[in-house]
């Protein structure tokens, strides 16, 4: 007798890794790579038990993403076999790159489904409810509730240790249950202001003025899509807003824009070395993974910072050239636009998830330019998760088109 696994049984496990993979990312990396692997294993399991391919793999935009996340992973390949340290260029690319963009296409496969899709975003909101909570006990005691980790000079840490990854965070969740007030149906508008709210003083308290900047961008998006008239009224209770805040935001946020600035000396520096880093080796750059260990090289006599950039999209196009960013930019556009569109199709309002996101993802990208997102395991693991969600709506939308009723 011929063993086997009901497929059902695989798809079920698959979700519940993929709603603990996004419960457990704030709060624990042990737990990010190990329902990511098993989230790896039972969609591969998955493919092989089912005779019929899903149909997300048999669409057209899928396979254009495919075609892409083909060509950016085979760059990132010539860039380790090119690197100053190619056996940690290999160790970056399976350990993180490969995983990141496996759960993106877990996501988008294994999400393009309504139902599916309405369970994994109530996880998400539910985690982020529970790091707000978290948050609020360290801002009355001082410590974390979970990690124990100790306000960073007066600014929230939550469970990331550190100011701007909680900022980088906050800045997509605080989008995100903003869009449930202002797309959501009956009594789940109003059940949702509180945690926005308080999504928005966490932010706030981060004092991150990167991540304000790019949720001023994602709130703009946000506001736009909900109608013309609430993005103007909104802008004049801002800019108000803005007049009546208190003299230390106003003069941490428009520091951001001062390149004098003595707060924006090391990142003028790194900046500097990354643009020598990109001109000393422009198309495959110099190597997967080796920006700390080579940054020294190209930073003036007398200064040492081993770092990460500061600007993810500078330090990409160090580490494995122009070619590879202009790659990844094409894949995130791509996807992007998709998303848009279906935000924008006539006859229907956004679903609060499609925006919120969206929004959120356009904050945590603009963001990313001035931080060190996409290099931390579990915000890099968040961006692929959300961009794999984004996808997975675009693709449910045109298997609906194509069979309607």
């Amino acid at each position: 007798m011929k063993w086997s696994i009901p497929f059902f049984s695989i798809q079920r496990a698959l979700g519940l890794c993929l709603c603990l993979l996004i419960l457990f990312l704030p709060f624990s990396k042990a737990a990010i790579e190990i329902f990511a692997s098993l989230a790896f294993v039972l969609a591969a399991a998955g493919l092989f038990a089912k005779q019929e391919r899903p149909a997300a793999l048999k669409d057209s935009r899928f396979r254009v993403v495919l075609v892409i996340v083909g060509a950016y992973v085979m760059w990132m390949l010539l860039s380790a076999v090119l690197s100053a340290d190619p056996a940690h260029s290999f160790r970056v690319l399976v350990s993180k790159y490969l995983e990141d963009i496996g759960i993106f296409l877990v996501m988008a496969v294994f999400l393009a489904d309504k139902g599916r899709r309405r369970t994994w975003f109530r996880v998400l909101l539910l985690s982020s409810l529970v790091l707000w909570l978290d948050c609020i006990w360290q801002f009355f005691t001082g410590h974390d509730l979970l990690r124990h980790y100790a306000l960073e000079a007066g600014r929230l840490t939550g469970t990331l240790k550190m100011p701007n990854d909680l900022a980088a965070y906050a800045c997509v969740l605080a989008l995100v249950w903003l869009a449930v007030v202002l797309f959501g149906k009956g009594a789940r508008r109003y059940w949702a202001i509180l945690p926005a709210l308080i999504g928005h003083l966490v932010l706030l308290a981060t004092w991150t003025r990167g991540a304000w900047v790019g949720w001023f961008a994602g709130l703009l998006l946000l506001l736009a899509l909900r109608g013309r008239k609430v993005l103007i009224s909104a802008l004049g209770f801002l800019a108000a807003l803005l007049f009546l805040m208190p003299l230390t935001v106003q003069e941490r946020l428009f520091s951001a824009f001062m390149a004098s600035a003595p707060e924006n000396d090391l990142r003028r520096a790194l900046w500097s070395a990354s643009v020598a880093m990109i001109r000393d080796s422009p198309w495959t750059g110099q190597g997967l993974g080796v920006f700390m260990a080579r940054v020294q090289d190209f930073l003036p006599p007398g200064d040492h910072y081993i770092s990460y950039a500061h600007n993810c999209y500078l330090q990409t196009a160090a580490e494995i050239g122009l070619a590879g960013l202009i790659l990844f930019s094409v894949l995130l556009a791509w996807v992007l636009v998709q998303s848009l569109r279906l935000c924008l199709r006539q006859g229907r309002a956004p679903a609060p998830a499609e925006a919120g996101i969206l929004s959120g993802v356009l904050a945590f990208c603009l963001h990313s330019a001035t931080d060190t997102n996409l290099y931390s395991l579990s915000l890099a693991m968040l961006f692929w998760i959300l961009l794999g969600y984004l996808l997975a709506a675009t693709l449910d939308t045109e298997k609906e088109e194509r069979n309607p009723g």
